[in-house]
């Protein structure tokens, strides 16, 4: 339940708009991750997850864990 109004939460896909338009979900690294040599990007240590109360717009977000 929402910590703010105490209504139930639900759960919601918060996406990144990436180039050309295209669409990602939230992923996290580690704050000590370096990019790779070979693809310029960061190693991906899991998703981030979110809920949302229709009552207050609270948003709570959670990391996954690949795994």
């Amino acid at each position: 339940s929402c910590p703010e109004c105490r209504r139930p939460m639900h759960p919601i896909r918060v996406v990144d708009k990436a180039d050309y338009g295209m669409h990602s979900d939230l992923e996290y690294t580690a704050i000590e991750a370096n990019k790779s040599f070979w693809t310029s990007g960061y190693p991906i240590e899991g998703a981030i997850e979110a809920l949302m109360c229709d009552t207050c717009g609270r948003v709570q977000f959670y990391a996954k864990p690949k795994g």
